[in-house]
């Protein structure tokens, strides 16, 4: 069990938002439905999938962390 967890990080990421919070721009939905699985950034129109722009969110915050801060690789995605 011990080999498995070497170098393994084990992280406490905040859990709030993720999937009504664009991974794009940042921008957050106020209001949400849950049964709503599709929404569209207002911001830039993106179309985002509810799980996998909170999924890319999680990404985000962990490679944040893990980087000390260093994020400048995971500037925002911007439409033309």
């Amino acid at each position: 069990m011990q080999e498995s967890r070497k170098n393994t990080h084990l992280m406490n990421l905040t859990s709030g938002y993720q999937s009504e919070t664009s991974h794009c721009c940042g921008y957050r939905m106020l209001e949400m439905p849950l049964h709503q699985r599709i929404w569209p950034c207002p911001e830039y129109g993106v179309e985002h999938n509810r799980d996998i722009n909170a999924a890319l969110n999680i990404t985000k915050q962990g490679l944040t962390v893990i980087t000390g801060g260093r994020t400048h690789y995971l500037s925002p995605w911007r439409p033309a």
